[in-house]
């Protein structure tokens, strides 16, 4: 099992965007700041687990924590249902993650995620468990 805490705003994987200038045209695409910053931190962790493999079958869990505006109550919790959503946001932490932790994310079998506004006093950011996935998924 690994377990990795990266702070900073998570942000979702952007739309490539379609570009015209002139009679040239192209696709923009910007890498975003969020799987840089889980890139990083995977290196570290992996620099510090050699033993680690990232071969699957694989289970994941992430707990995303954004940041709380100025205006959400102090005391009484509000669910986080604005954007970015949940998938883009397992997209870019998925991307940022290989090749480091693991060889390749069609490894991952189990996903369990939820985001939330950080406390008061809690640095934005994820906590990502990764570990061999034990009970396969039910059929039927």
């Amino acid at each position: 099992m690994i377990a990795l805490d990266v702070f900073g705003q998570p942000e979702g994987l952007p739309r490539p965007r379609a570009v015209r200038r002139g009679l040239h045209a192209g696709v923009y695409q910007e890498h975003p700041t969020w799987q840089g910053l889980v890139t990083l931190r995977s290196h570290q962790v992996r620099a510090a687990n050699p033993e680690w493999t990232g071969e699957g079958p694989l289970e994941i869990r992430c707990d995303f924590r954004l940041r709380r505006p100025k205006s959400a109550p102090k005391r009484k919790v509000k669910p986080h249902t604005g954007r970015p959503d949940l998938d883009n946001l397992l997209k870019s932490t998925f991307d940022g993650l290989v090749p480091a932790l693991i060889e390749n994310d069609a490894a991952i079998v189990k996903v369990s995620a939820c985001k939330r506004y950080a406390l008061p006093g809690e640095v934005p950011g994820a906590t990502i468990v990764i570990q061999d996935e034990g009970e396969p998924c039910p059929t039927g």
